[in-house]
């Protein structure tokens, strides 16, 4: 089992991505979330793993400091695909996903807890 803690909060997947002529890209928002949750697993790793193969259990708690309504499941595509090639594979490799919200916290942040089944 793998704890990761992130000080900050995933873009909405209404602002992630954005569909071009043909094909579909990250937006700056986008492109900066990953960034910055890959910096974050490298210093929380400590070293470079090869990524997990296993089929698996993903947990995750994402905490808002403002209390403003959001839509739960506007938030896992960012941050499961921003651990592809990191943490696991592909995020195809997920068989059970738990999400959990909550509001008027300190300060925005994820919890996130990796499980092999």
């Amino acid at each position: 089992m793998t704890k990761l803690e992130f000080p900050f909060c995933p873009p909405s997947v209404n602002t992630y991505y954005r569909r071009g002529q043909n094909t579909t890209y990250l937006t700056k928002k986008g492109k900066d979330f990953k960034s910055n949750m890959l910096d974050h697993l490298m210093v929380a790793l400590k070293y470079k793993e090869k990524p997990l193969e296993d089929r698996l259990k993903v947990s995750i708690e994402i905490n808002f400091k403002e209390k403003r309504k959001r839509d739960v499941d506007n938030y896992n595509k960012a941050i499961l695909d921003s651990f592809n090639k990191v943490i696991w594979k592909d995020d195809e490799q997920i068989d059970e996903l738990t999400t959990k919200k909550s509001y008027g916290n300190k300060e925005n942040s994820i919890v996130m807890v990796v499980q092999i089944i």
